[in-house]
């Protein structure tokens, strides 16, 4: 059990900590060499920000999905998971995460501050949402376009051969 865990907190962290470092350095950097002009730059981050949110949007339905069906973790066992790999999350003020989990908060906070741009949203509300995002990938089964048409092949030529 120990190492379905482990393989899925690995999962969570290298993917998360991927997009933390191309929306705090990588795409910042390219857009600084691209755009000169700060009007255009600014736009192109504000469009950055959207991008890097919806993709993070899509990575925790991923995430929940890749939960159940590639590591076999039950619904209870899988939001316990959740929630060891998520603390850091609600300790954002513990000085040697403080960066990161400010960041990793941003990920989907920024895109929502968007669209809300009244409301301060709390590290509590942002783990709900990626806790909800996580459930709802749960549903989700995610097949490889080739294993399904091998599969109505097969099927096709049992259902001509009888």
């Amino acid at each position: 059990m120990m190492k379905r865990y482990r393989r899925i907190g690995a999962e969570i962290f290298l993917t998360v900590a991927v997009v933390i470092s191309l929306k705090q350095w990588f795409f910042p950097f390219l857009i600084s060499l691209w755009f000169h002009d700060s009007l255009i730059a600014d736009m192109v981050t504000e469009w950055t920000v959207l991008i890097v949110g919806a993709f993070t949007f899509f990575i925790y339905l991923g995430l929940g999905s890749s939960a159940k069906h590639v590591h076999h973790l039950p619904m209870r066992q899988s939001i316990l998971g959740f929630v060891i790999f998520h603390l850091p999350l609600l300790l954002e003020n513990a000085p040697l995460v403080q960066s990161f989990c400010r960041d990793w908060k941003n990920l989907l906070g920024d895109l929502l501050v968007l669209f809300f741009p009244w409301h301060f949203f709390s590290s509590l509300e942002i783990f709900m949402v990626y806790l909800l995002l996580f459930l709802f990938g749960r549903v989700i089964k995610i097949t490889d376009l080739d294993e399904e048409r091998a599969g109505m092949k097969e099927e096709r030529l049992h259902q001509s051969t009888f």
